[in-house]
């Protein structure tokens, strides 16, 4: 029973595994820490072939009460004819939030147009994922948009290449400090003000520590180079 138990959660987490992959987000962990453990021993025969399921298409139809919109109280409308998925058309989901509400839209292309469709003649601090479709589309707003980026996007680069470029460490170092900062903010009482103070003195020095760091290092090999080199 002990043997089978085993091989139940080795076949798990396999499957899990193929399932979700690896994570852009979570950092390998270093050898020092991994030590000398040896390889857990296996038992079984190894995964077995899965039998093909039935695809089966369901049309939903939504309830009255569901085409409305409990926010603004309009009315949902039907894309009729618009199938999502197939070989000949590829839409693209968009999201736009703010601290009171959360917009989705599907558009058929990332472009400068599907993002000023999405914007309207919205103006103000626009936080992005560093996608250059955003800078043609606040290049042409004469001043209205102000882009700021996602420190989660920028940290994400830096973890791709520490494979290849173990200086990226020295980044992400200092990426962690910023997020301490905010750990900070969060553990204590909620006010702008003392949010001001925290980054004002101790994310500011990081950030002034960053900048020269990124742009002397501006080039750095991707994950996807280290292993094209290696083979």
């Amino acid at each position: 029973m002990q043997l089978r138990l085993q091989e139940l959660e080795r076949q798990l987490a396999q499957r899990t595994g193929e399932l979700f992959g690896r994570s852009s987000e979570k950092r390998p962990q270093r050898e020092q820490d991994e030590g000398n453990k040896p390889e857990p021993p296996t038992h079984g025969h190894g995964p077995r072939a899965q039998p093909t399921l039935p695809a089966l298409e369901v049309e939903h139809t939504l309830e009255e009460s569901d085409k409305q919109c409990p926010k603004c109280g309009g009315t949902l409308a039907e894309m009729k004819g618009e199938i999502l998925g197939g070989d000949e058309t590829r839409w693209h989901a968009w999201a736009l939030c703010a601290p009171d509400a959360v917009v989705y839209r599907i558009q058929e292309g990332r472009d400068t147009e599907a993002a000023r469709n999405m914007l309207q003649d919205f103006g103000g601090i626009l936080m992005v994922d560093g996608l250059s479709t955003y800078e043609s589309a606040a290049a042409g707003s004469g001043g209205k948009l102000t882009l700021v980026n996602c420190w989660m996007h920028a940290r994400r680069k830096y973890v791709e290449c520490v494979e290849a470029f173990p200086q990226a460490e020295e980044a992400l170092e200092m990426i962690a400090g910023l997020y301490a900062v905010e750990r900070e903010y969060k553990e204590g009482a909620e006010s702008l003000e003392r949010l001001l103070e925290l980054r004002q003195h101790k994310s500011r020095p990081l950030i002034e520590r960053l900048h020269p760091w990124a742009c002397e290092h501006a080039h750095c090999p991707s994950r996807r180079w280290a292993r094209q080199s290696n083979t």
